[in-house]
């Protein structure tokens, strides 16, 4: 990993609230505008923090929810290293 990889995951996992709903509802938008009826979701690592979001804020039927090492809506710390 380089230190901008890390600096990366460090400000994604002390990303606030606002920047999660934000994103939230662009992935609702963009769901909205999609002539299926029901959508699945997919989230892998940070991912799994928007799938999360999206399945508690869509209003499209949900069909199933998959994650693959999905990193908690609560967040993960790092370790200092």
């Amino acid at each position: 990993m380089t230190n901008s990889t890390i600096d990366i995951w460090i400000s994604l996992m002390n990303m606030s609230p606002k920047k999660s709903v934000r994103i939230s509802a662009d992935i609702c938008a963009v769901l909205d505008a999609l002539p299926q009826q029901r959508v699945s979701l997919l989230g892998h690592s940070m991912g799994g923090v928007f799938m999360q979001r999206v399945l508690a804020d869509t209003r499209r039927p949900v069909e199933s929810v998959v994650g693959i090492s999905p990193v908690g809506s609560a967040g993960t710390p790092l370790p200092p290293d």
